[in-house]
C-alpha cells in the first residue's frame, strides 16, 4: 500500500464526503511512525532474545553435564551397596565358623583336661591334645580378626555411602535448579517480544484498514467511483426500496461486475458493440440486443459507436445487456430522481437496475425479497443474477466484496457515530464533576 502514502495532499472523491481524508492520511503517517518504532524495538529484542538463547543453551550443557554426575553417582552407589553386602556376608560366614570353633575349643578343654590329669598314661597323646586346642585358639583368633577387619570395612563403606547419598540429593537439587532456570530464561525469551509483537500486528492491521479506508475514498477515476461514493448511493437506493437490500451487497455486487477490490466502475468494457453481440450472442440473438442497444444509446442522444462493452455486450457500472436493460426501464424510471431515460452509464440508474432486478428477480414474490440479513438468499440472487447456480465462484467473489464494503464503510460509521456524539451537547451520559 504504498502508493497510498504520497507527499501530495489526498483529497476525498466529491464534496459530499463526511470524512475529512487528509485527517485518515494523518492517522495513517502516526501509525506507520509508530510502526516503525516497533520495528526498532524488536530488532533490539532479537539481540536480548540471542543472549537468552546463548545462556540457554550453556544450560543444556550444565544440565547434561549434571545428568551424567548423577548417573556416575548412582553407579557409584550401587556399587557400594553390593559391597556392604558381600562384606555383611562374609562377616556372618566368619561368625558362624566362631561359633563352631568355640563350641570345639570348650569341648577340649572340658574332656582333654581331664584325661590328661586322670587316664592318660602317655605323654605324646597329652601334648598333641593341648597342640589342637592351641590350633583352635590361633584359627579363632584369625577369624575373629576377618570379622573385625570387615567391619571396620563395612563402617567405612557405610559412611562414603552416606556421602554418596548426600552427593546425589546436592546434585539431583543442582538439577532441578538448571531446570528451573532454563525454563525461566526460556519464559523471558518469549517474553521479550510477545507484547512488541502483539502491539506490532495491532499497529500493522491499523496501518492496513486506514490505507484501505483511503483507498476506498480517494482511488477512484475517470467514470469509476469511491467504495464511499458507490455506498452513499447504495443507502439512499435501499432506503427508496424500504431497505430491502443492503448497501454493502449492491456494492459488493457492482464491485464484482465492473469494479475492483477498491472501486465501482473501473472496467466497463473494451470491445465494439457489434463485436461483443454477435461474437458472444451468435447472429439472432445478437442482432435483437443490437436493436436494445442503438434504441437505449439513440434516447441517451449519443452514437452507439461511443460507447464500448464489454466482451459479451454487457453495459456500464451494473453490466446488463441491452434488451435485458430495456425490459427493467419500467421498475428504474419508477425510483429514479431524475426524468431522464435511464442510463447504464449513470451510478444511480445502474444501481437502481442491479437492486430491482436482485430484490425482485423471483417475479412471485410481489414486494421483492429481502436481502439485508439473508446470506443464502444473497448467494442466490447473485447466482441469478450472473445467470447460472452453477458458478459458485462468482458467489464467493461477490459475498467477500460485500465483507470488505461493510468492513470499510463499518469503520466510517463508527467514527462518524463518535465525532456525532462528541459534538451533541445533550449528550449526559458523562457527567461533569
Amino acid at each position: 500500500v504504498c502508493f497510498l502514502v504520497s507527499a501530495m495532499p489526498i483529497t476525498a472523491q466529491g464534496e459530499e464526503s463526511e470524512v475529512d481524508v487528509q485527517e485518515l492520511q494523518e492517522k495513517y503517517d502516526r501509525v506507520r511512525s509508530q510502526t516503525e518504532e516497533l520495528e526498532a524495538e524488536q530488532t533490539e529484542k532479537q539481540k536480548i532474545i540471542k543472549e537468552f538463547q546463548s545462556q540457554i543453551e550453556e544450560l543444556n550443557g550444565d544440565i547434561e553435564q549434571t545428568s551424567t554426575d548423577l548417573e556416575r553417582i548412582k553407579e557409584e552407589l550401587k556399587g557400594t551397596k553390593e559391597r556392604i553386602g558381600k562384606l555383611q556376608k562374609e562377616i556372618n560366614a566368619q561368625k558362624r565358623m566362631i561359633k563352631e570353633y568355640l563350641a570345639t575349643l570348650y569341648s577340649e578343654d572340658d574332656i582333654s583336661m581331664l584325661r590328661m590329669l586322670l587316664s592318660n598314661e602317655n605323654l605324646s597323646e597329652m601334648v598333641t591334645a593341648v597342640e589342637n586346642v592351641n590350633a583352635i585358639q590361633t584359627s579363632l583368633k584369625e577369624r575373629i580378626r576377618i570379622v573385625q577387619k570387615n567391619q571396620r570395612d563395612i563402617r567405612r563403606a557405610k559412611k562414603d555411602l552416606f556421602q554418596k547419598e548426600r552427593q546425589l540429593e546436592k546434585e539431583k537439587r543442582n538439577l532441578q535448579r538448571q531446570k528451573n532456570l532454563k525454563k525461566q530464561t526460556k519464559q523471558r525469551k518469549e517474553q521479550a517480544l510477545t507484547r512488541i509483537n502483539k502491539d506490532l500486528k495491532s499497529r500493522r492491521e491499523k496501518k492496513r484498514k486506514l490505507a484501505a479506508r483511503i483507498n476506498a475514498f480517494t482511488s477512484a477515476q475517470g467514470e469509476a467511483v469511491s467504495i464511499k461514493k458507490a455506498y452513499d448511493q447504495a443507502e439512499r437506493i435501499s432506503t427508496a426500496l424500504n431497505e430491502k437490500i443492503s448497501p454493502e451487497f449492491l456494492v459488493g455486487m457492482l464491485m464484482v461486475e465492473s469494479g475492483t477490490s477498491g472501486v465501482v466502475g473501473e472496467n466497463f468494457g473494451n470491445t465494439h458493440y457489434k463485436d461483443a453481440l454477435i461474437g458472444c450472442l451468435g447472429e439472432k440473438l445478437g442482432k435483437r440486443h443490437i436493436t436494445s442497444f442503438r434504441k437505449i444509446m439513440n434516447s441517451l442522444g449519443m452514437s452507439p459507436d461511443k460507447r464500448l462493452l464489454s466482451s459479451c455486450g454487457a453495459m456500464g457500472y451494473a453490466q446488463f445487456l441491452p434488451a435485458t436493460w430495456m425490459g427493467w426501464v419500467p421498475s428504474i424510471k419508477k425510483y429514479q430522481t431524475g426524468d431522464g431515460f435511464p442510463n447504464p452509464w449513470e451510478l444511480e440508474d445502474a444501481m437502481l437496475a442491479a437492486a430491482v432486478k436482485l430484490t425482485n428477480a423471483n417475479p412471485s414474490i410481489k414486494e421483492g425479497d429481502d436481502l439485508t440479513q439473508n446470506h443464502g438468499l444473497r448467494r442466490r440472487r447473485a447466482l441469478q443474477y450472473y445467470g447460472s447456480q452453477n458458478e459458485t465462484w462468482y458467489a464467493d467473489r461477490v459475498m467477500s466484496s460485500m465483507e470488505q464494503v461493510r468492513r470499510l464503510m463499518g469503520d466510517a460509521q463508527d467514527e462518524k457515530s463518535s465525532k456525532e456524539k462528541e459534538k451533541d451537547p445533550s449528550d449526559t451520559s458523562e457527567k461533569e464533576e
